[in-house]
């Protein structure tokens, strides 16, 4: 019989109550969302305000290009992850995005955090201002730390366990270990 004074690793899991595993046998989730929602967050996730000023080029080749290719029905990766989070998001989920290079995606790919030309330190980020905000919403961080892998991902992992409503991802540079074409091969 357990101890109903024991405060030791059950003291956060009132949140986990209710939890249901896949592997318990129940039916799948419906996941599916709405392409107009989707298409919707992807415009969003580059929205800036009219006095921000970002980079030309920063512009033309990744909110520009974005919102062309929304038109044409196409997707890149970035715009599908910032779609995924943005989603999460909106359904109470606080996404969290943390690495060497976060905030604009360690091969350039994300741009999360937008810097203004103009002025120093200001700063955007418009998953956070145009999409999250609204109530039951969930939060969205993106962090730029420094390349420590077991301080990092420890944190991470200590953080995810906090709630079931925590996603936490760890971005890092695998080129030197990893070689994602190594798996086409296998």
């Amino acid at each position: 019989m357990t101890n109903p004074k024991y405060k030791g690793s059950r003291a956060f899991t009132h949140k986990w109550r209710g939890m249901v595993l896949s592997q318990d046998g129940t039916d799948p989730e419906d996941t599916g969302y709405a392409l107009d929602d989707l298409r919707a967050i992807a415009s969003e996730s580059v929205r800036l305000p009219a006095d921000f000023t970002c980079h030309p080029r920063l512009k033309r080749f990744h909110i520009d290009n974005r919102v062309k290719g929304l038109e044409r029905d196409t997707i890149d990766w970035a715009t599908a992850e910032a779609m995924a989070l943005g989603s999460l998001n909106l359904q109470g989920f606080n996404t969290r995005v943390v690495g060497e290079d976060s905030e604009r995606g360690t091969f350039s790919q994300r741009h999360a955090v937008f810097h203004d030309q103009n002025e120093y330190g200001r700063t955007y980020t418009p998953l956070r201002e145009n999409i999250v905000g609204g109530p039951g919403a969930g939060r969205f961080q993106v962090l730029n730390t420094n390349l420590n892998e077991v301080g990092t991902t420890g944190y991470e992992y200590g953080y995810s366990l906090e709630s079931p409503k925590n996603l936490c991802m760890w971005e890092a540079q695998f080129g030197d270990f990893f070689n994602p074409a190594q798996l086409m091969m296998d």
